[in-house]
């Protein structure tokens, strides 16, 4: 018996959204999604459930479009109609990363819906208008022609309003369900003007059900169903005999209110299940058992869904004003595809503790990884990986590039975690009130002021709840009032140089402290180097109460980064940690209108505060502590302030000292559980999480660690390469795949059609395990390309001869001589001395410099070796590398990343390489320089300068190394500041455009920055492609410049490594213009 007979299915209600036209289709085996959105269709590859990436946006002109996908022989076809000019368009979507436009077609008229119907004869798009339905043949994607126009006739009840054209066929035979406001039509499609029956409401047994709202066709058990939603309830129909459809079924929700639903269908194996979109909630209604249905709560600004099968999974793809996937493969048990459970920890910034139930948890944030993570620790002992939150550019409410955390414990017994996104400028409510099983429950976005959110604390006035935003890109704190923390309210925005404010430029640490019953908030300006203290007895009407700056009153705070509050016996003190001054100060703030230093510790006072970062403070026993993190030095300090006047180094935990684990420490959270104190600090370069027992303070000691080991570190591996080659005047580009150790070469002789040409593999014959950094050039008359693999800890030399069938020449390191092992190799450069060929080649493990002669690139020999620390020689941790020519010689530059130097080599005798100069951080004008990833030259007239970014302080500095053995400053360019939107930059590129300099930076934040540098003292920018959730280009770690024919381009290479841009460079800017296809790996 037919499973829907008879069957009435009662199901409770909340609210439903408007109807958009999305689809979901696969493109060479990866699913991808086809998403009407306001003013444009966003093509987002869906292979990566948690992540999705915005493949390319097609500008359509109005929200009222239309789309479907059809296949052809030559591939996959877009058809698109847009209200907006009146028009469909037709693009070739073969290559979703650079859809092709193929034809338009004008003045086609006010299109109400359309679908695509393969017949024996032709494929056809049917267009359908208010009472009218076209028929465009579409057979040739690029010569589109109307075959058939199908008008009313007496008798004919074509529907009203036309919104669905959904083709299905019986046996042989085509037909189409045309479904209106409130009736559908049956029409034969092999005779298009003689029509089947209709379904009309209320006549032959079919229920009333108001306007119908969406449509689907399920096939199941050898007969055909149509599916017609409407306000509360879904008619099944039997469609199996087009001259008698009759009712079989109905899906009937119950609601106070009744919206319009939208529904699919998708198949798991033999069960056909029906999705059902109602608002808030997902049901899904298993079509063998009726009776049984599921439902999941999605949330709010959710319009559509979309099923679909990836592999052996079932995905059901919801979006509107977010995108959210449920992996539903057991409908039971439907799973967001943004809970991850593999907790692999990848360079965790910071750490928060919290007790929930009874149990001690900790809760770090990735900004890398794009990840939050929960650990319980109530068994210090034995940590336990709890659940995993993942996003990337398109994360669930913005999980992406999550930067602080901050903890809301409510009176309901409700646990919330406030993050804030800098990548997606927003902040994130998560519920964490079940640790196993998180919920994001909000998203704080689409505000402009909200730029750059990098930190946030929580306050309350009176019987509201708020939080301070610190927008770091605004300079300044956005407050929301979260008092419903599931409806968050924008309050105001308190921004610098307004008001009286005055030290808010680049906002980044906050605190809220109580005082004589008066809350005030504690604001570090990184960029002004000062702290504000700010009046919030009125939240709408906040009032500064003082400001402290660097070098005024005594006070030595160059680079505040956070600040913590402590209320003793004797006042209300804040402390601020100051990375660039080496400082902890402690101020006095119990009269806030009138601050004053009380102490000040600088790292010539207690060893291990070397650049102090982040901390946390804890008061027991009637004594107050505050524990501070050095990443320079690796090391957790543990300070009594209890006598704020003079404070005393009670002890320290340094990494790799009794059996410590922290490499390169940032966060940490202390809280006091079941009689022991314990202290969680998330180690950045170590990719773990080191518990410390702190319940004798005088005598920590390493309890536990998770940690996925500094072999998977972001500082050392972050930066992939890409590079390129011209072989018989053809531009191919090379670009590593680090995650397959294999490297692709592409034919971009025609940027906009890159052809894939061959690919490289880590064998027998190709040292590429590990592949990193690309260089290239002609050695002997011939082209080389020189890959750089860390693992394999040498670089392979590559005859380029023959693009198509490169020949490996030579491995220069320990695959060739491991007395001279080139272990953790990252970059390597070609230089030319004196009529040979050289390569310079720097480890980030070893802290070495290797020099090589390739004069012979079959037979290359090992020249020298350079040793940070030895000779005068200082480079810790390098990363970045460039050549320099100038008219003293040839000279390596070498950026130090830890804890930040330039070394300028003299390789003008490679085989005595001497220091020429150096800066640090402690270098005047240089301060800013730590954290070096890239760094880059380029030939200004008569002058060399020289560029280096910073990660950490989001910086490109700018100095003339004309003589490069005297580096003069030049300029910072500083994020903040107007049109600079750089944040935590992976790489730097120069490049000359006729007479003009450039230099284009890649931001982990998805954008390329290209900045005129001709005059140094005053860079202008040039052009930004990126930056936010509509961007097309996705966490760029390595950037190349090539010029093909006469325009020029940029080749950036994302992390992933599968996904390579080509950007354009015009004269109104930069933009991307197409994407370098994958080799498959076999």
């Amino acid at each position: 018996m037919n499973p829907f007979l008879a069957v009435l299915l009662v199901i409770g209600a909340a609210y439903a959204g408007m109807a958009y036209a999305d689809d979901v289709v696969h493109i060479n085996g990866d699913p991808y999604a086809f998403i009407a959105y306001k003013d444009t269709i966003r093509i987002v590859d869906l292979s990566v459930p948690h992540a999705p990436l915005m493949a390319y946006s097609i500008p359509i002109q109005s929200e009222d479009s239309h789309m479907v996908t059809f296949h052809m022989d030559k591939g996959l076809y877009l058809v698109a109609y847009d209200a907006g000019d009146d028009s469909l368009h037709i693009f070739d979507v073969t290559s979703p990363y650079s859809p092709v436009s193929t034809h338009t077609v004008q003045h086609v008229g006010a299109v109400t819906g359309l679908d695509i119907v393969d017949t024996p004869q032709e494929t056809l798009v049917m267009l359908a208008y208010d009472d009218t339905i076209r028929m465009l043949s579409v057979s040739v994607p690029d010569n589109p022609s109307i075959v058939h126009t199908i008008h009313p006739v007496w008798g004919s009840h074509i529907p009203d309003g036309i919104s669905h054209m959904l083709p299905f066929g019986i046996h042989d035979d085509s037909y189409a369900l045309a479904v209106g406001k409130t009736s559908a039509q049956i029409i034969d499609l092999d005779e298009p003007n003689s029509f089947k029956v209709s379904i009309q409401q209320n006549v032959h047994g079919f229920d009333h059900i108001g306007e119908f709202t969406d449509a689907q066709i399920l096939e199941y058990d050898s007969r055909v169903y149509g599916l017609l939603a409407g306000h509360d309830s879904v008619i099944i129909t039997d469609l199996s005999s087009p001259d008698n459809p009759h009712q079989v079924g109905v899906i009937s929700l119950e609601s106070e209110d009744t919206h319009p639903l939208r529904i699919d269908v998708i198949h798991g194996g033999d069960t056909p299940y029906i999705l059902i979109l109602d608002g808030e909630i997902l049901h899904i209604a298993d079509v063998t058992q009726p009776d049984m249905i599921f439902s999941v709560q999605v949330g709010p600004d959710l319009h559509n869904v979309i099923g679909y099968a990836d592999g052996v999974h079932l995905e059901v793809l919801l979006t509107g004003d977010d995108l959210l996937i449920l992996d539903v493969t057991d409908p039971a048990q439907a799973t967001p595809a943004y809970l991850r459970g593999d907790q692999k920890l990848l360079a965790p910034l910071t750490v928060e503790t919290v007790v929930i139930q009874d149990s001690l948890y900790v809760v770090t944030i990735s900004s890398a990884g794009d990840t939050i993570q929960i650990f319980e620790i109530t068994n210090s002992d034995d940590i336990i990986p709890v659940s995993e939150v993942a996003g990337g550019q398109f994360g669930y409410k913005g999980i992406h590039g999550p930067q602080d955390i901050t903890i809301v414990q409510q009176h309901n017994n409700k646990t919330y975690a406030i993050i804030p996104n800098v990548n997606s400028n927003s902040v994130a409510i998560l519920d964490i009130s079940d640790p196993h099983v998180p919920v994001l429950i909000h998203s704080i976005n689409d505000i402009p002021e909200i730029k750059s959110p990098v930190g946030v604390e929580t306050f309350d006035v009176g019987s509201s709840s708020y939080i301070a935003i610190a927008v770091n890109f605004i300079n300044g704190v956005f407050l929301v009032d979260i008092t419903d923390i599931h409806a968050p309210r924008p309050a105001l925005l308190i921004r610098d140089g307004q008001y009286g404010f005055e030290a808010l430029s680049g906002a980044t640490g906050l605190e809220s402290v109580t005082i004589d019953d008066t809350v005030y908030l504690l604001v570090t300006g990184y960029y002004d180097n000062a702290v504000q203290i700010i009046d919030l007895t009125d939240p709408l009407s906040p009032a500064p109460a003082a400001a402290i700056f660097d070098d005024v009153g005594g006070y030595s705070i160059g680079g505040p980064h956070q600040i913590k509050a402590a209320t003793m016996e004797s006042g209300t003190y804040a402390v601020v940690t100051s990375i660039y001054d080496d400082t902890i100060t402690i101020i006095d703030i119990t009269d806030p209108v009138s601050p004053s230093m009380t102490s000040q510790i600088t790292g010539s006072d207690f060893q291990g505060i070397t650049s102090p970062d982040y901390m946390d403070i804890l008061q027991t026993d009637g004594h107050t502590y505050v524990m501070v993190t050095s990443y320079y030095d690796a090391s957790v300090s543990v300070i009594d302030m209890t006598d704020p006047a003079s404070p005393i180094l009670v002890s320290s935990a340094i990494h790799n000292v009794d059996g410590f684990d922290m490499e390169g420490p940032l966060g940490i959270s202390v809280k006091s559980h079941d009689g022991s104190t314990y202290a969680a600090v998330a180690a950045y370069f170590g990719n773990g999480i080191q518990i410390i027992d702190m319940t004798d303070l005088s005598a920590p000691r390493p309890h536990s660690l998770i940690s996925s080991g500094i072999e998977n570190s972001v500082a050392l591996f972050g930066s992939h390469g890409i590079g390129h080659i011209i072989v018989d005047d053809t531009p191919y580009a090379i670009s590593s795949v680090f995650s397959q150790d294999a490297v692709r070469i592409t034919d971009i002789s025609d940027p906009l059609k890159p052809i894939p040409i061959t690919v490289l593999e880590n064998d027998e014959s190709f040292a590429l395990d590990g592949p990193i950094g690309v260089t290239s050039g002609a050695i002997a008359g011939k082209p080389y390309a020189l890959i750089s693999s860390v693992w394999s800890g040498a670089i392979q030399v590559v005859d380029m001869s023959n693009p198509s069938l490169p020949v490996p020449a030579s491995v220069i390191g320990s695959h060739a001589d491991s007395s001279e092992g080139y272990r953790g190799v990252v970059e390597a450069n070609l230089a030319y001395v004196n009529g040979h060929v050289y390569v310079v080649a720097i480890s980030g493990f070893e802290d070495v410099v290797h020099i090589a002669d390739v004069t012979d690139p079959y037979n290359p020999t090992h020249i020298a070796t350079i040793k940070d620390g030895t000779g005068g020689f200082t480079f810790s941790a390098s990363q970045g590398l460039d050549i320099a020519y100038t008219p003293n010689g040839v000279f390596a530059i070498v950026a130090g990343f830890i804890p930040g130097t330039i070394q300028i080599i003299d390789i003008s005798d490679p085989h005595t390489p001497a220091p020429a100069s150096f800066v640090t951080t402690e270098t005047e004008n240089f301060e800013l320089i730590g954290y070096m990833p890239d760094i880059t030259a380029a030939q200004i007239g008569n002058k060399t300068i020289m560029a280096a970014i910073s990660y950490r302080t989001n910086t490109i500095t700018l100095a003339d190394i004309t003589d490069p053995f005297n580096i003069q400053y030049i300029n910072t360019i500083q994020s903040g500041q107007p049109d600079i939107f750089i944040h935590n930059p992976e790489s730097i590129e120069a490049l000359t455009i006729g007479d003009q300099v450039y230099v284009a930076v890649a931001s982990i934040n998805d954008s390329i920055e290209l900045l005129n540098i001709t005059d140094p003292h005053n860079p202008t920018l040039a052009g930004l492609a990126g930056s936010g959730i509509e961007s097309t280009i996705y966490g760029v770690t390595d950037l190349d410049s090539i010029r093909v024919g006469s325009s020029h381009y940029i080749l950036a290479l994302t992390p992933n490594s599968d996904i390579s841009y080509i950007i354009e460079i015009t004269d109104s800017g930069i933009s991307q213009v197409s994407n370098i296809p994958p080799v498959p790996v076999r």
